[in-house]
């Protein structure tokens, strides 16, 4: 099958629309293969706020992705949002002096310093250790945060994105 077959590239979405084709042709062609002599340029958001809107609008719009193949989501997606909802009710908690409220925000913030920590060594490059503790929070919450809130968007609106 070619590209046009599964119905091309929908050009029409902000975002996400590679995750979209991509579900597309592994569930409609197969697997999708990986060519390590690929070579490719990355660019690198240039502040922690520039890489906050970015995953704020890949969360918001995986949401789009979601209605159209439901069955697209993974666990992995459902982490961060997990992590936003288990951080509000950590903070809620944290104003009535509940102990409760710790285990949350010191699992996450212990996890993230050790996969840090694991990358930095790995890579041999040492700032790792130093820079990842910021990355990781802004996007894990910032693609939670867009996530919620386009249900929320959605939900309000009682429809699904782009109807």
């Amino acid at each position: 099958k070619s590209l046009l077959a599964i119905g091309g590239f929908d050009e029409t979405w902000v975002h996400n629309q590679d995750y979209e084709l991509n579900h597309r042709l592994r569930t409609q062609v197969g697997p999708i293969i990986l060519d390590p002599e690929i070579r490719c340029i990355h660019y690198c958001r240039e502040s922690l706020d520039a890489l906050a809107v970015q995953y704020f609008q890949y969360g918001y719009w995986r949401l789009r992705t979601l209605f159209r193949h439901p069955e697209s989501l993974r666990m992995r997606q459902i982490a961060p949002v997990l992590l936003l909802l288990g951080l509000c009710v950590s903070a809620g908690m944290a104003l009535y002096g509940s102990l409760l409220a710790v285990p949350v925000p010191a699992g996450y913030l212990l996890l993230t310093v050790l996969v840090s920590l694991c990358s930095a060594i790995a890579e041999k490059r040492f700032v790792y250790a130093f820079l990842l503790p910021l990355i990781f929070p802004v996007i894990h919450l910032s693609w939670a945060s867009g996530f919620v809130w386009s249900f929320a968007n959605q939900f309000l609106k009682m429809g699904k994105p782009g109807s």
